[in-house]
């Protein structure tokens, strides 16, 4: 039972990772909330590589590793991009913070749909909402038209079927 239950309880944790993450944002920790969602992405790797080891494989694990990946690699650095660059930019601002989480639902909903059928070499999310998240810390350091186009881009990127290198 354990053995089955494992991997979950990593990707359960990187859903806290994730709500911490956007507690933190909104309470103005900019830096502990980019931290969250890169611990996250090490939990990811940790989940993923423990499934394997054990040979666990669920619809269960699949579907709360997909809802993890929305909220802490999508959701998560989203708001926090919003809130350190966008907020001040009215409704623009709002729908360009939209933009990037709709793209990880889109990936997200069309790997699921696919199933078995579709192989994705690596999953774009742990590596874009940490880069987003970093990138959202240096914002006073470019102009608020390189994020939007950092935004799109990433938007983009995730929903492409782009081969992402194994990092780890």
């Amino acid at each position: 039972m354990a053995k089955r239950w494992s991997p979950n309880v990593l990707t359960a944790t990187r859903l806290v990772l994730g709500v911490a993450s956007i507690t933190a944002t909104v309470n103005s920790y900019w830096l502990v909330a980019a931290g969250f969602v890169f611990l996250a992405a090490l939990y990811d790797n940790w989940a993923n590589r423990l499934a394997r080891r054990l040979n666990t494989t669920a619809e269960f694990a699949r579907d709360i590793d997909m809802l993890s990946d929305l909220l802490v690699f999508g959701l998560a650095p989203a708001t926090l991009y919003f809130f350190a660059q966008f907020s001040e930019n009215g409704l623009t601002g709002y729908l360009l913070a939209l933009v990037y989480p709709a793209a990880c639902a889109f990936r997200l909903a069309r790997y699921t749909v696919a199933g078995a059928k579709v192989y994705y070499p690596s999953d774009p999310l742990p590596v874009a909402g940490p880069a987003l998240s970093g990138l959202a810390l240096v914002g006073s350091m470019l102009p608020t038209t390189v994020h939007v186009m950092i935004i799109i881009l990433a938007s983009v990127l995730v929903i492409a079927n782009v081969r992402v290198p194994r990092l780890w």
